[in-house]
């Protein structure tokens, strides 16, 4: 029936058969049998704009009434249901616009509260539950919730395709992680790259092939794991890691180390990335293109000059006379190191004005790959800090002026015989 109610005045049980067979295809069947049912259909559908052309139907009413219609999508609904409530308007508009475009469609609503063998019949365990019926037999569900997609859909209505496989299941080297394991997970692998993933990320569908088959290079590696989590699932955990975007990559240790992964989401950089960072070797394949020249890389910074950058071959000599060097490891098509140019180049300038003695180096390791090697870089950009040519440490502290400002004048502190 339309949400409307019919004058509907004959004894109910005796003449309703009659009263089904004598309505038009226009003419809406009975409200529920108790008032309160009524009441809770009318408080439901308020004051819905088009509600007329949605007909409510009934246990006792479904079948007969959608026998004879070609082409029926009916929503399921619970009156107290929050996303039920917010599928009103767009499941009344959408009635609406195929009337104006002269669409066959036939839309109707039943409270599967109030309808509970038709609930039962068609196994609905949650609200809202929207079905395609072609001439009172049931077709398939429809996931649409949009009035755009909905209309698009009775204009042609097709069935959608299966499920996609969850990753989970068809991935086997990557190890698919949830709450409950993933610290004791973390704890007990010594390298570990983490991909954070949503399932609908077009990006991380992409990047999936690629992870798992790196995972499948270190199958025979016991000390290597590729691992996945899935964030719509473990929002808790995807949260408390900072996770803004998917697909995000991090590299765990022990899960006392925790650092970006800014590679390309191809399995070979995978690969290479994982060699370098649990055997300390070079890259087994070459760049896919030829890097730029670092002046490319660092033109138009405002204060690069700052900023000496230093190859392979020059790197040792040159860092061996400097008591106070801080070296920016990073990759050219690192948006985080590009992002960090400024700033770096800024503090090694006020520095110098300040006559604070310093020095300011920076190596592209995607080029240096020996210093790369050496140096255990992983993720980029990564900062140490130098005495004498002698590593102290590797800067972690925020990479704001200020800061590294703050650093630089008191930085760690060795006797020179101890270098």
């Amino acid at each position: 029936m339309s949400i409307r109610s019919a004058d509907f005045v004959k004894e109910r049980e005796k003449d309703f058969v009659d009263y089904m067979l004598s309505a038009s295809d226009n003419a809406s069947p009975p409200m529920p049998a108790t008032a309160a049912d009524d009441n809770e259909i009318e408080s439901f559908w308020g004051e819905v704009p088009n509600r007329e052309l949605i007909h409510y139907l009934k246990d006792s009413t479904f079948h007969q009434v959608l026998e004879s219609k070609p082409s029926a999508l009916v929503m399921f609904y619970a009156h107290w249901g929050g996303h039920c409530k917010a599928l009103r308007r767009a499941f009344a508009e959408t009635a609406a616009r195929l009337k104006e475009q002269n669409v066959d469609a036939f839309l109707a609503a039943v409270d599967g509260t109030i309808e509970t063998s038709l609930q039962e019949e068609f196994s609905i365990s949650a609200y809202p539950t929207v079905k395609y019926f072609k001439n009172g037999k049931l077709q398939f569900d429809v996931a649409h919730r949009t009035v755009d997609l909905l209309v698009e859909f009775m204009k042609d209505p097709k069935q959608p395709p299966p499920p996609e496989v969850p990753w989970s299941e068809e991935s086997k080297y990557v190890v698919h992680l949830q709450e409950d394991n993933f610290k004791p997970f973390l704890k007990k692998a010594k390298h570990v790259l983490l991909m954070f993933y949503a399932p609908w990320c077009s990006h991380c569908k992409r990047a999936k092939p690629e992870f798992a088959d790196a995972a499948e290079y270190f199958k025979n590696d016991p000390e290597v794991e590729f691992a996945a989590i899935d964030c719509t699932a473990f929002n808790t955990v995807c949260s408390s890691h900072d996770i803004k975007a998917y697909p995000t990559f991090k590299y765990f240790n022990y899960y006392t180390v925790e650092k970006p992964y800014e590679g390309t989401r191809v399995s070979k950089d995978f690969v290479r990335y994982m060699e370098i960072a649990s055997r300390n070797l070079p890259p087994s394949t070459p760049e896919p293109t030829p890097p730029p020249e670092p002046e490319k890389f660092w033109e138009g910074v405002p204060n690069a000059e700052h900023v000496h950058y230093l190859k392979q071959n020059v790197f040792h000599d040159v860092m061996k006379t400097k008591k106070s060097a801080l070296v920016m490891f990073y990759a050219n098509w690192g948006g985080h190191c590009k992002a960090l140019r400024p700033v770096f180049a800024e503090a090694a300038a006020k520095l110098k004005q300040k006559k604070i003695e310093s020095f300011f180096a920076a190596v592209d390791a995607t080029v240096e790959t020996s210093l790369r090697a050496q140096y255990s870089i992983i993720s980029y950009p990564t900062l140490k800090y130098f005495q004498y040519g002698k590593e102290i440490e590797e800067y972690t502290k925020p990479r704001l002026l200020e800061d590294f400002m703050r650093y630089m004048r008191n930085p760690p502190t060795l006797k020179r015989e101890e270098l």
